[in-house]
């Protein structure tokens, strides 16, 4: 089996160099913000080109301690994205604050510039820019826009160790650039462990007295929200040891990729366009109507796959004379909700599938009568018909004919009446939901009409 993640083929290569770290680590009796931690926060700063880098105990705390340092807290929005992981959503909502869910581009599946400037239009307190499987989501624009706003930018780079853009690296751009090393990251650690970098020495100073406690000395709290989240002196250490390779490592992901997109020709599965050196290559995301079946034929062939996605999407339907947006809700992130009322909207959203599946039907009819339209001309009415061509036409004119009823039926009173009830039930659960923001900077919750039915939530 090709494994998606083969730590032990990673590390052979480095096997002794990580031994004799952990040996040294263990020799000096000190485990926990010593030498070794100084000397990886050196290093990584300035590998990335940063004044300072802070090493914290995993990335998702990086996020919230960087948050929590520019004075982010309770009735504060920021804004981030749906569809990676939740980890920022989680921090967010851990400094108890309020995420606020932009639009992402279709192609990189980062955030949307359009609607990122719309929201920052509404006032929020913070960005904070994940760059998504290791692409970076053009940062320099972004940190661009949020200085015009007066918004500081917190850049999420779990997945995009020694990406740069025009020779920048990612997590400087912004006013901090958090880091995880979780094992399978591009730079790893052997359990878990995080970095906050930045050129700001106040922030710096802030995060190194919140990663511990609030201390400014010890036992002496003065500084609100401080915790408990430090990087170890073994994982320093692996990490320092790490370091080094990395560099070489993303030229060899890249060269892979290029592998990927030049050889997978089938017209089912979505090939993304990647690789250069704003490109880390964390993961290589492909996307396909046919996910599952997919998955199944790779695990046949041995090879392993995951999904990617996000605990929160905005499904966006077709639906005759209008179009309205969809918030699928996951049960985890609503604990004030029934989780029997939540798994009754989602079951009554499957409606998506026969709608999608109707769109199909129609696509698949137009083009058979296309098909028909382009031979009727090269038979005659008084013309001999092939016995085989007349068994084809007479099948085809069938197919349509079922197909145009199954239309209907999808399209029909009773598909559209029951996606108005998942909606009316989703939007009763939207009281707790933070909203996502489209392009033109609206809430793309689902609104109800003067007729009490309802409409697009953007106008």
């Amino acid at each position: 089996m090709i494994l998606l993640n083969d730590l032990r083929r990673l590390h052979e290569p480095c096997a002794g160099e990580l031994r004799k770290a952990l040996d040294d680590v263990l020799d000096s009796g000190r485990f926990v913000l010593g030498r070794a931690c100084s000397r990886f926060e050196t290093a990584f700063a300035a590998w990335c080109g940063a004044r300072h880098a802070l090493g914290v105990a995993n990335g998702t705390d990086a996020i919230e301690i960087a948050l929590r340092a520019m004075g982010v807290g309770a009735s504060d929005a920021v804004i981030t994205v749906a569809n990676a992981g939740g980890y920022a959503s989680s921090a967010i909502l851990a400094c108890g604050a309020t995420p606020v869910y932009v639009d992402v581009d279709a192609t990189t599946m980062n955030i949307d510039v359009r609607a990122l400037s719309a929201a920052l239009a509404q006032g929020v307190c913070a960005v904070v820019l994940t760059h998504l499987y290791g692409r970076l989501a053009s940062p320099a624009d972004v940190a661009t826009r949020c200085a015009e706003a007066g918004v500081p930018l917190v850049e999420d780079c779990a997945q995009a160790h020694g990406a740069r853009e025009r020779g920048r690296m990612a997590g400087t751009f912004g006013a901090a650039g958090c880091y995880s090393f979780y094992p399978t990251k591009n730079l790893g650690a052997l359990g878990d462990g995080g970095a906050i970098v930045t050129d700001d020495e106040r922030l710096a100073s802030r995060v190194r007295q919140l990663r511990q406690y609030g201390w400014d000395a010890k036992y002496r709290s003065t500084l609100p929200g401080g915790r408990n989240s430090r990087l170890d002196e073994l994982q320093a250490a692996v990490l320092t040891t790490k370091l080094p390779h990395v560099d070489a490592q993303n030229a060899r992901r890249r060269e892979i990729a290029l592998r990927y997109a030049a050889s997978i020709a089938n017209p089912a599965i979505e090939v993304p366009v990647r690789g250069g050196e704003a490109d880390a290559v964390h993961l290589f995301v492909v996307r396909s109507r046919h996910r599952d079946a997919l998955a199944t034929h790779l695990r046949r062939e041995g090879v392993q796959t995951d999904h990617a996605v996000g605990l929160l999407a905005d499904v966006a339907l077709e639906v005759p004379h209008r179009r309205i947006r969809l918030r699928a809700v996951h049960p985890v992130l609503l604990p004030r909700i029934e989780p029997q009322r939540v798994e009754l909207a989602l079951e009554r959203a499957d409606v998506i599938t026969a709608q999608q599946r109707s769109m199909h039907v129609e696509r698949a009819i137009a083009q058979a009568e296309t098909g028909l339209d382009e031979l009727a001309p090269c038979v005659g009415a008084d013309d001999p018909v092939d016995p085989e061509v007349a068994i084809h036409l007479e099948r085809a004119h069938g197919v349509l004919g079922r197909g145009a009823e199954a239309a209907a039926r999808l399209l029909g009173r009773h598909v559209v009446a029951e996606l108005d009830q998942a909606l009316l039930d989703v939007e009763d659960l939207g009281a707790v939901v933070p909203p996502a923001v489209d392009a033109h900077g609206s809430s793309l919750r689902p609104r109800r009409g003067p007729d009490n039915a309802v409409s697009s939530g953007a106008r």
